[in-house]
């Protein structure tokens, strides 16, 4: 029993997680290891308080560098619908600029 969750979608979170890792691991071993650092949709990206900036280069007027773009969700069940529709394989971990 959660005050946050409730059964289902724990057990969504718990899949979309799961899915979310076996897809990174596939990406990893088979050597697609992009430089994609994430930001939020409408703010500054986050790498500018990344400790590894001088590793790894991202520049973002170069075509082959793309930001991950996440939402932010107002309300618990839109993040629980996105992460439903992406295991069930309609959507990706985050939305491509």
């Amino acid at each position: 029993y959660s005050k946050v969750l409730t059964e289902e979608e724990f057990q969504t979170v718990r899949q979309y997680t799961k899915t979310a890792i076996m897809d990174t691991v596939r990406e990893i071993l088979s050597g697609q290891i992009p430089i994609r650092p994430a930001r939020y949709a409408q703010e500054p990206p986050l790498c500018q308080y990344c400790p590894y900036k001088a590793v790894c280069k991202f520049d973002a007027t170069r075509p082959e560098n793309r930001y991950r773009i996440f939402e932010r969700f107002k309300r618990r069940e839109d993040a629980i619908q996105k992460m439903k529709e992406r295991i069930e394989g309609g959507g990706e971990h985050e939305v491509d600029e």
